[in-house]
């Protein structure tokens, strides 16, 4: 696994000309790749919550728990920036069919004189996706299913595809709802709250079954997206 060092400055001034490493183009087997690496990882922390636990150390175990949740919402952001990038420069180089949404993408009238001008690298549109969407977060459910649109990408096809085997009186795309946002409400609990209610002060419980629940689901959606996108191209 690689690793980059990122250095925080706290001045504005001094990041404005810094040059950052050039935008690269993974294919969508590389993108899911990057998404399985880390969710090891995730999974790896379950054998030093067990070790905790077993040694009846409550507060530090829960605290791995609240950890697997926060890394698990990361992954899974940074999994569909990276597939947005890809799907959209595809459509950009007319392998993918437009979208209304695609359609709608603003460019800076800056950026529009530069390409004018002749004034810009052969990269220049995934650097520019890539930045145009680096700061939305997009694990939402009304965020996803917009990414999708965006994508030409049937997010109905995506949740029968994940949850069709649940025996379940709900449909597909309920089931992927709740999940969604169960596990979006549950990070921003953990990372703005510090896990405790506003009334009260008092941590919500979390439980090694949810953690593993909010793994196995994550991985199914990422799954049948992976297979969907991968049929689409």
């Amino acid at each position: 696994m690689n690793y980059r060092f990122l250095e925080l400055s706290p001045r504005l001034e001094e990041t404005r000309d810094r040059q950052f490493p050039q935008t690269i183009k993974f294919e969508l087997d590389e993108i899911k790749n990057h998404f399985d690496e880390d969710l090891i990882a995730i999974q790896s922390l379950s054998n030093v919550y067990q070790q905790l636990d077993e040694e009846r150390n409550d507060a530090s175990s829960e605290l791995i728990l609240r950890s697997q949740v926060i890394l698990l919402e990361s992954a899974f952001d940074f999994y569909l920036h990276e597939l947005t990038k890809f799907g959209v420069n595809k459509i950009f180089e007319k392998s993918w069919a437009p979208t209304e949404k695609y359609k709608r993408i603003i460019l800076r009238l800056e950026l529009v004189e530069k390409i004018i001008n002749n004034e810009v690298d052969e990269n220049w549109f995934l650097e520019y996706i890539s930045q145009y969407y680096s700061k939305d977060t997009m694990v939402s459910f009304k965020t996803l299913s917009g990414q999708m649109d965006l994508l030409g990408l049937d997010i109905q096809v995506i949740a029968d595809r994940a949850f069709c085997k649940n025996n379940s009186s709900e449909t597909t795309i309920t089931q992927m709802r709740k999940i969604v946002r169960n596990l979006y409400k549950r990070r921003n609990v953990i990372a703005h709250q510090s896990n405790r209610g506003h009334e009260d002060a008092v941590h919500y419980q979390i439980s090694k079954e949810q953690v593993v629940e909010f793994i196995e689901n994550i991985e199914r959606i990422v799954n049948a997206i992976h297979n969907v996108a991968n049929e689409h191209d």
